[in-house]
């Protein structure tokens, strides 16, 4: 079972699922919760500037996302959404499961976003709109439909760029430590040059009675 460590660094007070993957060079400023499998690109911000920001599972956050909280509610993110390229949210309430905001959008101060939904390329939500289920706002003129079935399919895609980001993350960027592994890590380098230490001194201590023997 995945567990979860709290990090602190002053006023900095994250805790980030010991499944999930957050770049080194991602930002998490106040009390933010990553969850289980969720994956964080390098340049992102999590802002809880006044409220807490909570992220579900099996999310994707990619390079230059904004996730600012400015209420004292939470704001929460639920699970497998994909959050694309320089896509904001500033002061939203939620955002439910299973939806695609699309690079360069931006969603405003307590708006909802339900299941499934699918915000457009540099499209925006206005503030205090509720998105129901499966519902898309595209265009410049922020226009609406409805998308049937978008939850599901969206699911599909998300499994299968989750399992390449797994693999292939880890080999290009330093990924954010949770304390608890931080520490495991920092004592077993104490134990590993201890030991190390301890050879060294039994070596010197074998140079030292050959060099006598023959001396003698």
């Amino acid at each position: 079972m995945a567990t979860a460590t709290k990090k602190e660094a002053g006023p900095t007070l994250y805790v980030i699922d010991s499944e999930a993957m957050v770049c080194q060079e991602a930002v998490l400023r106040g009390e933010v919760t990553v969850g289980k499998g969720t994956v964080i690109h390098p340049t992102c911000l999590l802002d809880a500037k006044v409220g807490p920001i909570r992220v579900g599972a099996d999310n994707i956050l990619e390079e230059q996302v904004e996730i600012v909280n400015t209420t004292p509610e939470a704001l929460t993110i639920g699970d497998r959404n994909v959050i694309e390229v320089g896509a904001k949210i500033v002061g939203a309430k939620a955002v439910g499961n299973s939806n695609i905001l699309e690079t360069k959008c931006f969603v405003g101060e307590g708006v909802e976003i339900h299941n499934g939904c699918t915000v457009g390329v540099a499209s925006v939500v206005p503030d205090g709109v509720v998105m129901k289920d499966e519902s898309v706002i595209f265009g410049p003129n922020s226009a609406s439909a409805k998308e049937p079935g978008a939850a599901q399919y969206h699911d599909l895609q998300m499994t299968r760029h989750l399992e390449i980001l797994r693999e292939t993350l880890p080999k290009s960027h330093y990924l954010k430590r949770n304390k608890k592994e931080e520490e495991e890590r920092d004592k077993e380098r104490a134990r590993e040059r201890k030991e190390r230490d301890k050879e060294k001194e039994r070596e010197r201590e074998r140079a030292g009675g050959k060099a006598g023997e023959e001396g003698g």
